[in-house]
């Protein structure tokens, strides 16, 4: 939108930049001029200043400068045209309309009187949510999962009573046309009946344009009954794969961070708001497009991706993927958070705080990891077939990102972890050896010999580690113990305290009682309880997968078993876990030489893309 350098001049000459500044900035006056902590950057001495006649502010700090406008833009993550209307809305001021076509014309006026309908349907959901009689089991509902009368005020959270035409009834009641609030994806037009309500029974979260304008709603139903979310239909204002819900909230803590979080419902982005990570937007549960990329490209340069650490988990992350990669550009990064087990983004933060969910933004995954891992895991590589079509797909995947520079980079990365996790046998790997014989024959079926990793300084204390954390496993889960006690009792230690504990974990696994148990530790005789504590501490340290129960639990403790019982199979030639499988198949350790090593290496690089070795 274009404004006129006069229209510019008036609004600037209407609105007061002290006041705006005033709302966000305690400001005390000297002089002529008001002071204050900048809002840009931390500081605990004022070096911002705010100069009423010139019309501008200016930070000595960090030399932050401009007008009332600019102060807007930087503060709360806004565009210009944004700004302004916000700006001209406060001061009643008029914005000139550019000339347009009869048609043109009657698209906008018509976009007018949907936003209006739908202004009018979230004011009415809310005050049916105040209502004491007809909002009450949705106000328990609300409380129940812990939200704030403020927080619910905050995001304008209503109610739509379990009605067939409540709302439209008040729609009409109020003058506006029904075609209207069909059209608004408000009302369901009935061939057969009166035209109904389309939300009935649900708590509602309206879903705002970057002006805070409800442009459609989410309905979570409170009772039994499908769906359990229900989003309004694409409208003129609305298309799914172009908004993100709670935007207007977030963006000026985007502008802020410099990153947004994204997680996959309307209340974990509110839950994450209220434990004051305000950065937080919710994808209205579809894949993330190009154009929601874009819009948070356009106030951030870091966009991190929360799923949750399951099977549906880890298919939201495939499709993200192969919608990013055209996209990647310099300058602008996606990561991906992955919640624990048992836990999404909302349950999460109110179980551990703020702090905890921050610690896992820190550590969030790079894209290019999280890229190899998926393809990894996706199919088996113990194979010289499997690893070519691993390779295959890895190049396929880079091919499509546009940036040739970026690309290369990639390959440069990808390259030397794909090095790193093909010294560990693969988790398809691994099922494949245990499917075929069940769960007790798994200790009975021998792969292919392992290949010593040369680069472990002592693959002695590795695998003493890896004892422990076969033992803490069972004293952390008690089912895996019950379930597995007898694969216990195919292996020995000459670690006499390892010893010690596996002979008191078979004998606990005689007591059925001990299922239900949250952990084994207690039921441990006091002598050895101190160190089944100082195990698992040390485990989880170790091993990610100990920290949290989780899918890879019994695959991950199935592989640690093969590797400590076929290294006491081979006292003299130690494996630790994080060994290869011999790509050849070989039964025996031999013929590591130079040149073997090199046209490994020009094989990988040439499926990866790069020139072999000369």
């Amino acid at each position: 939108m274009l404004f006129s350098q006069n229209f510019l001049d008036e609004l600037r000459n209407r609105v007061s930049v002290a006041e705006i500044v005033g709302r966000v900035v305690k400001l005390t006056r000297k002089g002529r001029e008001f002071s204050g902590l900048c809002p840009f950057h931390g500081e605990k001495t004022p070096s911002f200043t705010v100069s009423e006649e010139k019309g501008f502010y200016h930070c000595f700090g960090c030399g932050a400068h401009g007008d009332v406008i600019k102060f807007l833009m930087q503060h709360q993550n806004l565009s210009f045209a944004d700004a302004v209307t916000q700006l001209a809305e406060q001061a009643g001021l008029e914005i000139p309309q550019a000339t347009q076509n009869p048609r043109s014309q009657q698209e906008q006026s018509r976009r007018q009187e949907l936003l209006r309908v739908m202004a009018f349907a979230n004011q009415w959901y809310i005050l049916q949510l105040q209502d004491e009689k007809t909002g009450m089991a949705a106000r328990q509902y609300l409380e129940k999962r812990g939200l704030s009368a403020a927080t619910i005020q905050k995001f304008g959270i209503g109610f739509a009573p379990d009605s067939r035409d409540a709302l439209r009834a008040a729609i009409l009641k109020n003058g506006f046309a029904e075609d209207v609030a069909i059209e608004a994806g408000l009302i369901i037009k009935s061939d057969d009946r009166a035209n109904y309500d389309r939300f009935r029974g649900r708590v509602m979260f309206p879903i705002t344009n970057v002006k805070g304008s409800a442009i459609a709603f989410g309905g979570r139903i409170l009772d039994a009954g499908e769906p359990k979310y229900l989003n309004s239909p694409e409208t003129p204002l609305f298309h799914k794969g172009h908004v993100v819900y709670a935007l207007p909230h977030a963006m000026a803590a985007m502008g802020r961070e410099r990153s947004v979080v994204v997680v996959e419902g309307y209340m974990d982005a509110v839950a994450l708001h209220q434990a004051g990570i305000e950065n937080a937007v919710a994808n209205l549960g579809t894949a993330l497009t190009e154009q929601h990329l874009q819009l948070l490209w356009r106030y951030c340069d870091k966009i991190l991706l929360c799923f949750d650490g399951d099977a549906a988990g880890v298919r939201a992350a495939s499709r993200s993927i192969e919608r990013i990669l055209p996209l990647l550009r310099t300058g602008k990064e996606v990561r991906f958070i992955t919640i624990p087990s048992g836990f999404d983004p909302d349950s999460f933060v109110q179980a551990h705080g703020k702090r905890a969910f921050m610690d896992l933004c820190a550590k969030a995954t790079p894209f290019h990891e999280k890229l190899l891992d998926i393809e990894f895991s996706a199919r088996p590589v113990d194979t010289p077939e499997g690893r070519t079509d691993f390779y295959a797909r890895l190049k396929s995947r880079l091919s499509q990102i546009k940036d040739q520079i970026l690309r290369n980079e990639y390959r440069l990365s990808l390259h030397e972890r794909t090095k790193t996790l093909l010294a560990r046998p693969s988790a398809s790997a691994a099922k494949s050896f245990a499917a075929p014989y069940g769960k007790k024959q798994f200790g009975k079926f021998k792969p292919p010999a392992p290949r010593i990793v040369q680069e472990q300084d002592d693959p002695q204390s590795v695998v003493r580690n890896e004892s422990m954390a076969l033992l803490a496993a069972c004293i952390l889960y008690p089912k895996l113990l019950l379930g597995y006690v007898e694969d216990l009792g195919t292996i020995t230690f000459a670690d006499d305290d390892l010893e010690r504990m596996r002979h008191a974990l078979m004998e606990l696994a005689q007591f059925e009682a001990v299922r239900d148990e949250p952990d084994c530790t207690g039921h441990l005789p006091e002598n050895i309880r101190p160190m089944a504590m100082q195990y698992v501490e040390q485990s989880r340290r170790t091993y990610y997968w100990l920290r949290h129960d989780n899918s890879e639990l019994l695959e991950k403790w199935q592989q640690l078993l093969f590797a400590i019982r076929y290294n006491q199979d081979h006292v003299n030639q130690p494996v630790v876990l994080d060994a290869l499988l011999d790509e050849q198949g070989w039964a025996e350790f031999v013929a590591r030489s130079q040149s073997q090593t090199d046209t490994q290496s020009d094989v990988e690089n040439s499926l990866l893309g790069f020139a072999a070795k000369k």
